[in-house]
């Protein structure tokens, strides 16, 4: 217990849900450059090799199962729950255990992670006990959220 927890009452847990409009306009960007990629050949009046009919075939495949992930996502959408002792992200995937920061990991880090094409903001703790990605997370929101609860962003 911390200085100033009442430990017969502790805080409620705060609950980030994800931001379904970032999640939702970047399927559907993606989703509809494939869409105009496997369009674009048909409007040329000249007639399609074997080669092209292939690529198409296989961006057909890929845009299929692209919209698959979406389905999943709105039908399944994460949230992250932030408590006094532990912060999680629920659906926690297959090894909730990696999507969970105890409070005795200490101080945490909130850092974009990946190359210059594909960044992901991660909250982990500084000794690595734990990573949770925020995929269309507010990064203000847990910010706040994780102060509210006592919790610390130590130097990288």
């Amino acid at each position: 217990m911390t200085a100033g927890e009442d430990p017969v009452n502790p805080r409620p847990p705060t609950v980030l849900e994800e931001k379904a409009g970032k999640r939702d306009t970047l399927f559907a960007a993606i989703i509809a450059l494939m869409v105009f990629a496997i369009v674009s050949p048909f409007l040329r009046d000249s007639a399609l090799d074997i080669g092209t009919e292939v690529a198409l075939a296989a961006l057909v495949v890929v845009t299929l199962v692209i919209a698959g992930f979406w389905v999943a996502a709105r039908k399944h959408p994460s949230s992250l729950v932030v408590t006094d002792d532990e912060i999680r992200l629920e659906p926690g995937g297959a090894d909730p255990t990696k999507r969970r920061i105890e409070r005795s990991s200490g101080s945490l880090r909130l850092a974009h992670v990946g190359s210059a094409r594909s960044r992901t903001l991660v909250l982990s703790s500084l000794h690595g006990d734990g990573q949770i990605p925020l995929h269309f997370i507010d990064r203000q929101e847990v910010l706040d959220a994780c102060y509210d609860h006592g919790w610390d962003f130590g130097e990288d």
